[in-house]
């Protein structure tokens, strides 16, 4: 059973300097219909509502992209009066000399972008579906629904051209990845995609003159990027689990990492080990990343609005980092940047301490009073003890957090815990505290597991029960068995008798012909058992 004892900690911020960005992305790029339903929490209220700045809702606080229906807005398609901060003035960077050399990186670059796009977005986008049960192929417009006919998926990778090729890759990737042409399936691929291709780390270069270290990120992004391929390859190591690929089975390759193979399941990121949706990977120092793990291998992300960090200064909190302007509360956006403000770290995020009591403080099970932020607390399975109430339930006793029992909620010290819910013991009937015997469906102290007769213990050894008493063999022969007429041996169980004498099962026997007498017409003599046959003859 898992025991905690923590106490939340309450920190204050420290001086911060305020950095004076150029400007900012703040770019719609994840699109949901107001009042869907999240998928993660399923306590969404009114459903999804869009959070200022921050890429949750503001609703319940969960993700954007687990909410149903989410999908990447297309370019020059962007909603508006969505209730997204628009982008802030863009500051022209001065080129030089190299203004047209420069210019032209940037259109290279943004075609790039558009690639990233076409990848993760599902406006206006039809994919080749091919179907496993037959040769035939299908084209389903994505953005519309796809059909749904039994084996159908909504991607298939490059390099397979059959219906069972997909299929044998398919196979081969854990089930809650595979892309089935099913609502539930199509959402779960949407979110993994959005998730690992954050369409906003590819709108750095949505501004007409990005700053130099932009372009320079985007530069490096654009060499790291490419699409697996899968091909069936001669018997070689997987290069992530080192185990064989047998020869001519389907694997997965990169172009920027040539002589490396995959097993599809594989092929995952390296810092977050999700499959790769799409085989759209990063490559760094010969490992695979997904795009939002790539990109932080080299720039922070604001624990705040989920955007990469290019500026010099930056709030850095409980093991994440932050836009200076974003280091807020993660419930009330009350800015958190000042020495007075106390605050408390909560799964990644800052808290303010009014917002805590309300939103996260747990109740003690003993007083029903919330726990505060900065109290001693006790927690075992989601339930939650002031240090002062965490007693036996039985005598009051004050426990320890390493030494106590729990049930139905409610905690006792070890004796009464053993006096109140022990195992009892099944010869003499009080509770087991120490080494125990099960036989029986039964337990029982090891010194209470005798034979009645002689007191031998048991444990180990070939026992019989009688009216709820157990003997040893040798006692229970004497005191109960009868000696077959046949072999002479103690009969035990499953005995005939015939007249006033009992055999063994196997030894009720024709004297003379040896035929079993357990079902046929038995005489009896003075000299043993016949069949009727040889009595006749």
């Amino acid at each position: 059973m898992s025991k905690i004892k923590e106490m939340t900690r309450i920190n204050k911020a420290t001086s911060l300097t305020t950095v004076n960005r150029k400007y900012g992305i703040q770019q719609p790029v994840i699109v949901v219909a107001p009042g869907a339903k999240c998928t993660k929490c399923k306590k969404c209220g009114d459903g999804y509502k869009a959070h200022l700045w921050r890429k949750v809702c503001s609703t319940c606080f969960c993700s954007t992209e687990d909410h149903e229906g989410a999908v990447i807005q297309s370019k020059g398609n962007q909603p508006q009066g969505d209730g997204l901060q628009p982008s802030m003035s863009k500051t022209r960077v001065d080129l030089g000399d190299d203004a047209a050399t420069t210019a032209q990186r940037i259109a290279r670059l943004r075609s790039r972008v558009d690639r990233f796009d076409s990848l993760a977005t599902e406006q206006d986008l039809t994919s080749k579906i091919l179907s496993p049960t037959g040769s035939r192929e299908h084209i389903v417009a994505v953005s519309k629904g796809a059909s749904q006919e039994d084996g159908s998926y909504v991607w298939a990778p490059k390099g397979l051209q059959t219906a069972d090729k997909v299929e044998e890759f398919m196979d081969q990737l854990p089930e809650e990845v595979r892309p089935h042409d099913t609502q539930d399936a199509m959402q779960e691929w949407n979110r993994r995609q959005m998730h690992q291709m954050p369409m906003h780390d590819a709108n750095i270069l949505s501004m007409e003159d990005p700053e130099p270290e932009r372009l320079e990120f985007a530069q490096n992004r654009e060499k790291a990027f490419c699409e697996g391929t899968v091909i069936q390859v001669a018997k070689q190591a997987c290069a992530h689990c080192k185990s064989d690929i047998e020869d001519q089975k389907l694997a997965v390759q990169s172009d920027l990492m040539p002589g490396k193979s995959w097993h599809p399941a594989c092929f995952v990121c390296k810092t977050c080990r999700e499959f790769l949706v799409n085989l759209a990977h990063f490559t760094q120092d010969g490992e695979l990343y997904c795009g939002r793990h790539h990109a932080e291998l080299s720039r922070p992300r604001c624990g705040g609005c989920d955007e990469l960090i290019f500026d010099q200064e930056y709030t850095l909190a409980g093991g994440n980092k932050w836009h200076t302007h974003h280091f807020c509360c993660f419930y009330c956006d009350k800015p958190l940047g000042t020495e007075e403000e106390e605050y408390v770290t909560h799964e990644g995020q800052v808290v303010c301490l009014p917002c805590y009591d309300e939103q996260l403080a747990g109740r003690c099970q003993v007083c029903k009073e919330k726990i505060g932020a900065g109290e001693h607390q006790l927690s075992c399975d989601n339930y939650h003890w002031h240090e002062e109430c965490f007693k036996c339930d039985t005598c009051k006793t004050s426990l320890d957090a390493d030494d106590f029992m729990m049930h139905d909620a409610r905690v006792y010290c070890q004796s009464c815990y053993s006096d109140k819910f022990g195992e009892r013991c099944g010869n003499c009937g009080t509770v087991i505290k120490g080494r125990q015997v099960s036989a029986m469906k039964k337990n029982f102290h090891p010194e209470c597991f005798v034979c009645k007769e002689c007191t031998t213990e048991l444990t180990g050894k070939k026992f019989y029960k009688r009216d709820d008493n157990l003997f040893c063999a040798d006692c229970y022969d004497k005191k109960f068995s009868v000696v077959c007429a046949a072999c002479g041996g103690y009969v035990r169980s499953q005995g005939l008798r015939c007249k006033s004498k009992v055999y063994h099962k196997d030894c009720f026997k024709c004297g003379k012909c040896s035929t079993s007498l357990s079902s046929v017409p038995v005489i009896a003599r003075s000299d043993g058992v016949f069949c009727h046959n040889c009595v006749k003859s």
